[in-house]
C-alpha cells in the first residue's frame, strides 16, 4: 500500500512529529529554530499568509469575489480567535486512502460522504485486509505512483 503520513504538533507546540502510520511511533521531529526569532517570525508570517489563502481555496469555477470573501472570513476568524487550527492528529485525514480510491475506481464502493465516514470508522486491520485483495493491490500498483515511499521517507528522515 502507498505510504500514509501521519503527523501531529509536538506537545510543547514547537514543531511537528512524523509518525509511523501503523504503530504511531515518532520517526522524526521537525521543530522551529530554538534561538532565531527572526526566522520564527518569518515562518509565522508565511503561515498566516497560507492560512488566509487556504480560506479562499474553493471549488473550480468559484468567482474571485467569493474566494476573497472566504479569505476575509478566515482572517476574521483568526483575529477573533475562532479559527479551528488543525493540529495534525488526523481529524481530516482519510486512512488507507489509496485502498478507498481503489474500491471506488473498481466500482466496489461509491464515493459518498456516508461511505467515507464508514471507511474512517472501519478498524485498521479490516482496511488492510481489504487492501490485500488481489484486485485492489493490482489497481493500486497500476494507478498510484510507483515511487518506493518507504525509501523516500527514510531518505527524508535521515536528512533531518
Amino acid at each position: 500500500m502507498a505510504l500514509s503520513f501521519k503527523t501531529r504538533i509536538t506537545a510543547d507546540g514547537n514543531g511537528w512529529e512524523i509518525l509511523d502510520a501503523v504503530t504511531g511511533e515518532n520517526r522524526a521531529t521537525i521543530e522551529l529554530p530554538a534561538d532565531d526569532a527572526d526566522t520564527t517570525r518569518k515562518l509565522a508570517l508565511y503561515g498566516l499568509k497560507q492560512a488566509v489563502a487556504d480560506g479562499g481555496a474553493k471549488d473550480k469555477g468559484t468567482s474571485a469575489a467569493a474566494r476573497l470573501r472566504a479569505m476575509l472570513a478566515r482572517y476574521n476568524q483568526i483575529m477573533a480567535g475562532t479559527w479551528d487550527f488543525r493540529d495534525g492528529t488526523g481529524s481530516g485525514s482519510m486512512p488507507d486512502g489509496d485502498v478507498f480510491r481503489a474500491l471506488v475506481a473498481l466500482g466496489i464502493s461509491p464515493d459518498t460522504p456516508d461511505q467515507r465516514d464508514k471507511w474512517r470508522k472501519l478498524p485498521a486491520p479490516k482496511r488492510r485486509a481489504i487492501g490485500n485483495r488481489e484486485d485492489v493491490r493490482e489497481w493500486i500498483a497500476n494507478n498510484i505512483s510507483a515511487v518506493d515511499a518507504d525509501e523516500a521517507v527514510e531518505e527524508f528522515i535521515s536528512g533531518l
